[in-house]
């Protein structure tokens, strides 16, 4: 499927025209808006991609969706379960498509080891370890930083969270002989930040286990942004 982007929305138009000129090449045909408004209400908008801020991933999807457009939303993609059951049922009552955008999933990498597991040459995965650690000099940062401020959702867990939380779900939720079942169990631990209390380090063990898969299946990640 080819896409163009038509517009973009940011808080002025002088920025969303920097964005214009700086990642898409100045493409004179793109318009640029200073609200998000502007960009639900085009006309020639039919997808919308939404890479604001954690904390205002939930009213954007929202406002994108009520307007009749498909959206992908930046992860992740809301901050609780009640926000994200909110935006499904709002997207099947618009009929409109609706999902996270966690690019891990359609990598070619990622692509061949799901075909090599779902092919069943290697038998079944039964313990898999996830970890993402990143050095943001978070001594360095201001408190009003992104990855410190916990009004912008701050932490590990949520900035980086996602990144090995993918690779359980890909190897074994999603895996045929579990069935599509949630987490028989999971177990968690964080470290907060000092400065504001976000999370530092963050780690969560999945298991999946029913009575067709034997031995459960176990996942074992972590998130790190280390100072």
């Amino acid at each position: 499927m080819v896409h163009k982007v038509s517009a973009v929305g940011s808080r002025t138009t002088e920025k969303a025209q920097e964005f214009i000129n700086k990642s898409i090449g100045g493409d004179k045909s793109i318009k640029a808006y200073g609200t998000y408004d502007e960009v639900y209400a085009d006309k020639d908008v039919d997808a919308v991609y939404i890479g604001t801020p954690h904390t205002a991933h939930y009213t954007n999807a929202l406002a994108s969706i009520r307007a009749g457009k498909h959206t992908l939303c930046e992860k992740p993609v809301t901050f609780n379960k009640a926000e994200l059951e909110s935006l499904i049922s709002e997207s099947k009552k618009h009929n409109v498509f609706f999902m996270e955008a966690m690019w891990t999933r359609f990598q070619p990498l990622v692509l061949d080891i799901k075909r090599i597991l779902d092919g069943g040459g290697l038998g079944r995965p039964v313990v898999v370890n996830a970890d993402l650690s990143f050095d943001f000099g978070i001594e360095k940062l201001s408190k009003e930083h992104r990855i410190l401020n916990p009004d912008l959702g701050g932490g590990a867990l949520l900035d980086l969270g996602p990144y090995p939380l993918v690779w359980a779900i890909l190897t074994l939720y999603e895996h045929a002989a579990n069935e599509n079942k949630p987490p028989s169990s999971i177990v968690a631990s964080a470290t907060k930040t000092l400065s504001t209390g976000v999370d530092q380090n963050t780690s969560f063990t999945l298991n999946f286990f029913n009575d067709s898969v034997q031995p459960p299946f176990q996942a074992q990640s972590g998130v790190k942004c280390e100072p």
